[in-house]
C-alpha cells in the first residue's frame, strides 16, 4: 500500500508529535516518580529514628500518616502515569501498522517485542 508524499509526511508528523509527547510524558511521571520514592524514604527515616522518649507519640503518628499518604500519591501517580501512556502508545501502533513499517520485517519483529 503507498500513500501519496503528501499524506505520508502528515502522517510521519502526527507519528513524531505523538511520540515526541509520550515521552515528554513518561519522562514527567518519572521524575514525579522518583521524588515521591525520595519523600517517602525521608519519612520511613524519620519514623524510624524518631527517639519516643524525645519526641510526643503524636508526632510520630503524624508520620505514620504521612507515610501512607505519600504512598496512596505514588499509587495514584503510577495509575495516572498508565492510563495517560496507553493510549498514546496504541496511537503510535496503529500508525506503525498500518501506515509505515508493515512491511519491514526487521523492525515490526521488533516492535513486536515491546
Amino acid at each position: 500500500m503507498s500513500f501519496p508524499k503528501e499524506q505520508r509526511n502528515w502522517i510521519w508528523e502526527i507519528h513524531k508529535n505523538c511520540d515526541q509527547l509520550m515521552h515528554q510524558r513518561l519522562a514527567s511521571f518519572m521524575a514525579a516518580q522518583a521524588m515521591t520514592l525520595a519523600l517517602f524514604t525521608l519519612l520511613t527515616v524519620a519514623r524510624f529514628n524518631a527517639d519516643p522518649t524525645k519526641f510526643a507519640p503524636p508526632r510520630i503518628l503524624l508520620l505514620d500518616i504521612s507515610r501512607l499518604g505519600v504512598t496512596v500519591f505514588g499509587v495514584f501517580l503510577a495509575v495516572g502515569g498508565y492510563l495517560v501512556t496507553y493510549p498514546m502508545r496504541k496511537r503510535l501502533q496503529y500508525l506503525n501498522d498500518k501506515f509505515f513499517f508493515h512491511k519491514d520485517k526487521i523492525y515490526r519483529d521488533y516492535f513486536d517485542r515491546m
